[in-house]
């Protein structure tokens, strides 16, 4: 049994919140292949479209990662697999570098 589902900090009452646009999906669910948590995953995207709110992927550290997040609806994605973090004076020179797929080392 789950006692007080609901009750905390990111409990279900949060998503009717009208200041709620998005859900982050943990990478300890997202990432566990049992078949349990694969229905879970799908019962909360569900209820996030449902609800009208965008799914992230959080946590996506590796390619393959990447691809098991292709049998999720999922709209982003967040994790050193596409980036690592950046002072804010930093950001300019990310779009003046080759990206992952022009043949560099990190992403």
């Amino acid at each position: 049994m789950i006692d007080d589902v609901g009750a905390s900090l990111s409990s279900l009452l949060s998503l009717t919140r009208p200041t709620i646009s998005a859900i982050k999906l943990d990478p300890a669910l997202l990432f566990d292949e049992h078949e349990r948590t694969v229905h879970v995953i799908r019962a909360i995207i569900t209820l996030a479209r449902d609800l009208g709110l965008d799914v992230i992927a959080e946590g996506v550290e590796t390619d393959e990662h990447v691809a098991s997040l292709a049998r999720f609806d999922i709209d982003l994605a967040q994790g050193f697999t596409f980036g690592y973090p950046v002072i804010a004076a930093g950001v300019p020179s990310l779009f003046n570098r080759p990206t992952h797929d022009e043949g560099t080392d990190q992403p």
